[in-house]
């Protein structure tokens, strides 16, 4: 049986999905990166994929939290307005953003000040620490029409009540599922949409 366990594990660290998907680098590195090393979102490897298929250099993203999830989106897109609240985090950050990405320091996460910019986001990240109370600020800040959220972790049972409030509004939702970077569990991202959205669901 131990021989066994070994082999499986052998199997997948010289050609299987999660060697392909970067897990065992990530797993050494404790750091959310492809297979090369380059950032990727801390979500599951099916919701990555989703996005690297579906992202458009022209796109404009809000995150409610900045990590990796901030370089991965601004190698992509041509615009990161990242939202944190950690002093600790924003300093680390800070040593590491590319010239298209505003990285903004804020003591609360209830909501982000800036009238001017609400509807001009194709996709709205929520993965900050109070993300019940980001979903109002979320809705307004996404384009009308055809912006997304991208909400991570909705497995989480405390999320259920504002993940209904989106879609009693009429917001439909695409769930992907399973492993990510580092973590042997099943995590799940959530993409709330509506008809004529920007990533064509």
């Amino acid at each position: 049986m131990f021989y066994g366990a070994w082999r499986a594990l052998w199997a997948l660290w010289k050609d299987g999905y999660l060697r392909e998907e970067g897990w065992f680098r990530s797993f050494r590195e404790q750091e959310a990166v492809d297979v090369a090393g380059r950032p990727i979102p801390w979500m599951n490897y099916c919701a990555v994929q989703f996005l690297r298929e579906r992202l458009k250099p022209e796109f404009r993203v809000f995150e409610f939290g900045s990590g990796n999830s901030t370089l991965f989106f601004a190698s992509r897109c041509d615009e990161v307005v990242s939202f944190e609240s950690s002093s600790e985090w924003f300093r680390r950050m800070s040593k590491r953003i590319p010239p298209n990405v505003r990285l903004m320091l804020r003591e609360t996460e209830t909501f982000y000040c800036n009238e001017e910019e609400n509807g001009s986001f194709d996709l709205v990240v929520i993965d900050a620490m109070d993300r019940n109370r980001l979903v109002v600020p979320a809705v307004k800040l996404c384009r009308e029409g055809s912006g997304v959220i991208v909400w991570d972790d909705t497995e989480r049972p405390e999320y259920a009540p504002a993940i209904a409030q989106l879609l009693n509004s009429g917001w439909k939702r695409l769930r992907f599922s399973g492993i990510g970077p580092i973590q042997n569990s099943r995590k799940e991202t959530s993409f709330f949409y509506r008809p004529g959205n920007c990533l064509e669901i």
